[in-house]
């Protein structure tokens, strides 16, 4: 590991009862003797990974025990020809290596477990499609990691002990068999973990493997075939880009309401026609308390680019007092929202939020209620961080309005950042700024018609009121 080795012995090593060789991590090492591993039967593991190797010595047919090949990151590698004789191998690592020769044949790969060719996009295909084509006859595959997928999921079945998928990009979802009934017990049911991708020509929104499971990205542009929306129900990780309804969660939708049960990181980019999150239809015939149910898991929520969107919650009239929605939602973003009139509704409360970003909408408020008497509760209790960018719109943080019937909103808010608004001519009424007792950072940029951070609105005798209640 990592000892500067340059060359091999040129002999046979003879180490019969050798298990374990590590040689990871020496990278000027680009050559193996053709003959080094022939006295090595017992050997069980094999570590190459970041050697400067171009391809594997003919003596590797003589690892008949080798359970574990590790050559990732082996970026020279173009030659595997060799491993058609490691029919024990069980963990096969590639990733990162730009292989262009395999074996011919599969006999090797009948107990294969693990295969991770990587997520890389800059090699050339070659791996990925070999892999994609031969992919039913490793039945007893495990897990998988690959880039790109160019097969048919129906081929997938066949792995009945497949339980972590990770693949980067998948080449098409649209085959005849995708939208056939996906029977309990297949293979979406088996998977414990999963990382795919089907976005096409669009940006991947990367989750690491050890960071992120559970996580399904999706592209509207087909119907979601039959396994798709069995896989809904079990992630927790979802990106849904283009898509075309009106509503995420409606009765018409593509997508059952009861998927969304287990998310906790949702991002709804690029939806043409979106008007709200949850439909006119299920507003009037469920209360918000049994919709949320549906998203009672959520943490973070980012909804960008979506140029009609007119409100994310919709306003429940059968409630009485304030009303709490989403109740772990901790992270909000929203971007590219132009007809977006306000974050929330009167008597709505996000009681977790700790982040909120607004960045490139239209609406002239951050906060505004329309209605005459306006909830006494800060709608925003824990909220830490608040950054605002880009809203060429937006001539005051909270309206007239608001800001005179309300004690004081974002009273827990330890961050602020604000830039790019050019019809803003000042941030807080007094009132409001004094409520404002944990505010220690504040970052004001790029503002054209900004006069003061506060203004001095309320009469002498209601501000020191004001300032007696502190």
């Amino acid at each position: 590991m990592n000892n500067n080795i340059e060359d091999l012995p040129p002999n046979p090593m003879e180490y019969p009862k050798l298990e374990t060789l590590i040689l990871s991590d020496n990278e000027v090492l680009s050559n193996i003797p053709e003959i080094f591993f022939q006295h090595m039967g017992s050997l069980k593991v094999l570590d190459l990974s970041s050697t400067g190797i171009k391809s594997l010595p003919k003596s590797f047919s003589c690892l008949s025990n080798l359970r574990v090949l590790n050559l990732g990151k082996c970026y020279s590698l173009k030659d595997i020809s060799h491993i058609n004789g490691l029919k024990m191998l069980e963990i096969l690592i590639l990733d990162g290596a730009p292989v262009s020769i395999a074996p011919e044949g599969l006999g090797w790969a009948q107990n294969l477990r693990v295969i991770n060719l990587g997520i890389s996009v800059s090699f050339p295909p070659f791996i990925d499609n070999y892999f994609s084509k031969e992919l039913p006859k490793f039945r007893r595959l495990e897990r998988l990691f690959m880039n790109k997928f160019v097969g048919s999921f129906q081929e997938l079945t066949s792995l009945r002990h497949l339980t972590h998928l990770f693949i980067y990009q998948v080449a098409d979802m649209d085959d005849s068999s995708s939208h056939e009934l996906v029977s309990p017990g297949s293979w979406p049911d088996r998977l414990l973990e999963f990382n795919i991708c089907f976005l096409q020509n669009e940006p991947r929104y990367y989750w690491s493997h050890s960071s992120y499971r559970r996580v399904l990205q999706l592209m509207g542009t087909k119907p979601l075939a039959g396994w798709a929306k069995r896989l809904l129900a079990k992630t927790i990780n979802l990106v849904l880009v283009e898509f075309q309804g009106t509503e995420l969660i409606s009765i018409s939708s593509n997508i059952p309401s009861l998927t969304f049960s287990s998310l906790e990181h949702l991002r709804v980019v690029n939806w043409p026609n979106l008007t709200n999150l949850l439909g006119d239809e299920l507003t009037n015939l469920i209360s918000s308390r049994l919709w949320q149910w549906s998203m009672q898991k959520l943490e973070e929520l980012s909804v960008k680019d979506c140029p009609i969107m007119l409100e994310l919650f919709p306003c429940d009239h059968k409630a009485h007092g304030m009303t709490e929605l989403l109740p772990r939602l901790k992270s909000l973003t929203l971007q590219g929202l132009q007809r977006l009139q306000n974050v929330l509704q009167s008597f709505q409360c996000l009681p977790k939020l700790e982040g909120l970003a607004i960045h490139d909408c239209g609406m002239r408020y951050a906060l505004s209620f329309e209605t005459e008497i306006v909830a006494m509760t800060d709608p925003f209790p824990t909220l830490e961080v608040l950054d605002i960018k880009n809203c060429q719109g937006m001539s005051e943080m909270i309206s007239p309005h608001t800001s005179l019937q309300a004690p004081g909103f974002f009273q827990g808010l330890f961050s602020l950042k604000i830039g790019s608004c050019p019809r803003l001519t000042h941030l807080f009424s007094y009132k409001q700024a004094i409520s404002m007792q944990h505010l220690s950072e504040l970052h004001i940029q790029n503002f054209a018609a900004l006069k003061a951070v506060v203004i001095f609105t309320e009469k002498k005798k209601e501000a020191s009121a004001s300032t007696s209640t502190h």
